[in-house]
This record gives structure tokens, sequence and C-alpha cells, in this order.
């Protein structure tokens, strides 16, 4: 089947039904806008808000918050067919009344292991409250649950940047993963800013002007943004990083200081939104793709000018290790 590069380091197999072939070929995608590095802060619980700028037309699929020009030609599916892509198979759905999400980090003999976000846990709810379910549709149940030390649900009226850097779980499931290849290593660097991150989800979607407005539909769904806010202080909750949506048009100012992201860094950039909790965030790395962030929060109403948070997993390394003894880690 043919494959399209869609972004830097990703070759994007399109196989759906809904893929567009002329001639026996896929239409090439156009990726528009590369731009500058960047850095800056912001933040609610949070699946993806995209851009994109393409030349390929797809039938419409259900998936993540987008570009408005993107939502008119494509729908979604371009954000689901990113995260379709092997190097994020890892993705899991919590699934309940509701929904969060998380990323497979391991298996020991008996149990696989699980990174998420620890406020999924703040309603009553328990490991074995969800069923995990797996992209290749496999089901799984919860054995425990561990959130970070000193995580404290957040009391009314308490800042999201107050707990992101510790608002991580770690969930060990009834049996080892299976069918979903290695699962991915994780970031144990510290030089997250300026990088090129894809994150994602099972969360709500909608598009930059309206933000989070319609339920996911049980597919992952992932964008891309630049770190540009880096918190890595020697305080406990001064652990993690940041990605801001700015508009196509360059007309929103950058929210961080020191920013200078004014357009999308390409045609996938984007933000987390309800759902989205505990999904995973990559950066590439030696040509792999590495975990490096876990979905905290985002700020706003997840529109044009918001901001994403996300736990950065390398300044939680030593806990993660004790938790799920067979995460592999890699720095820099």
């Amino acid at each position: 089947m043919p494959s399209v590069v869609l972004i830097e380091g990703i070759t994007l197999q399109l196989t759906r039904s809904s893929d567009v072939i002329v001639a026996g070929r896929v239409i090439a995608i156009n990726l528009l806008l590369r731009l500058p590095r960047p850095t800056r802060p912001m933040r609610i619980p949070y699946v993806s808000v995209l851009l994109t700028a393409t030349t390929l037309a797809l039938l419409p699929a259900q998936a993540v918050v987008v570009l408005d020009s993107t939502h008119a030609q494509h729908g979604y599916a371009l954000a689901e067919e990113l995260a379709a892509q092997p190097q994020f198979a890892a993705l899991f759905h919590l699934d309940e009344d509701g929904t969060a999400s998380a990323t497979w980090i391991g298996n020991d003999t008996h149990h696989g292991y699980l990174l998420t976000a620890a406020h999924n846990f703040c309603d009553g709810s328990t490991a074995t409250s969800y069923v995990y379910r797996a992209v290749n549709g496999s089901a799984y149940r919860g054995v425990s649950a561990v959130s970070y030390p000193i995580y404290r649900c957040r009391p009314e009226g308490k800042e999201r940047e107050d707990i992101d850097g510790v608002d991580l779980a770690i969930v060990k499931l009834d049996r080892p993963v299976e069918g979903l290849g290695n699962a991915p290593a994780l970031y144990a660097g510290s030089a997250e800013l300026g990088k090129h991150l894809v994150f994602g989800g099972y969360g709500k979607r909608g598009t930059g002007s309206t933000g989070e407005s319609e339920s996911g539909n049980g597919r992952p769904a992932m964008a891309t943004g630049v770190i540009e806010n880096l918190i890595a202080g020697k305080g406990e909750d001064e652990n993690y990083f940041e990605v801001a949506l700015p508009k196509e048009d360059g007309s929103i100012e950058n929210p961080f200081e020191g920013g200078n992201l004014t357009r999308p860094i390409d045609g996938y950039a984007g933000l987390i939104a309800e759902g989205d909790s505990g999904g995973g965030a990559f950066i590439k790395l030696g040509g792999n793709w590495v975990l490096a962030g876990v979905n905290t929060s985002g700020d706003g109403d997840t529109k044009y000018g918001d901001a994403s948070t996300f736990l950065r997993v390398s300044g939680r390394a030593d806990w993660i290790a004790k938790n799920a003894p067979t995460a592999r880690f890699i720095g820099e």
C-alpha cells in the first residue's frame, strides 16, 4: 500500500476505504508550515486540536479538535490516521462511563503496565473501575493503580500548575499486553525545549474556533506541536512542559514569555482536550519516537491561542522504574 510522508519522521500508511487513490497512487499530502523553534504557560484535565493544510480529500471520520479549514475538508480523518501509525500503538483507552487515556510502557511475566494521569482516579474511580482497551481491540482489567506519592486531587479553586508536575499514575493490568509490538522507550533526558511533540488520546473533538464540542468515537487521534515552555525546577511540582495552538494566519499572540511561534508548526499542530488525560506525548530521538510526556491539562476553551500541559516523564523516571520495573529509558 502506498505511503505518504506527513510530518518530519512520520510516514503515514493510508489503508482505510476513505483513502483517495488516483491512477493507483495516493494523492500527495502537502504540509505548508514549518516554523521556528520556541519557549512559555496555562490549563483543565483533557483529545487533541489539530491543524492541517493539505491537498488530500478524505471522507470525514470522527476524531480530535482540528483547524476550521481542516474540518471543512477532511473532518477528523487525518488525526485518526496519524494515531493509527504503529509507533503510537501503545495508546490505551480507559473506558468507563466517561473516557480517559493511557500509554502502555511494558510487561512483566504476569502483568502489563500503563502510564496515565492520576486525576483519572479522582472521582472515586479505582484501577478496577475501567476497562483498558488497546488499539487492536483487546480489553484488559486493572489489578491496581498507584499515584505519584505527593499527588492530591485538586481542591476547588486550586490552579492546575500546582499539580501538573505530579499528576501521574501507573496501572497494573491483569495480564501482559500482546499484539502491539514493543512498548515505547521513555525519555530520561532534559532537552525537551523546542522539540517537535506528537500527542493524543481518546477524548473529545472540535475545531480551533469552537474548541472541544463533540464526543469521541472510541478511536484515538493525535496532533503535533512544539514544546515552548519547559518547567524543570527543584520543586516537586516544577516538572511539566507546554505547547500552544497558534492560528493559521498568525493573528494570535504567542502566550509564552519568550515564545516565537505565531503560526502552526505543520499541518497537524494542535491541543489536547477532555478525555485525552493520561495519553502519551512523544518526541523523536535517534530515529525513534520515545514517550516524553503525559497529557495532564489544558487552559482556556481548547481553542486557538490556548495551551496544553504535559507532565515530564524524565522528571519522574526513578519513580516510574520502581513501579514498572520493565520500563525502558533513553536519554540524549
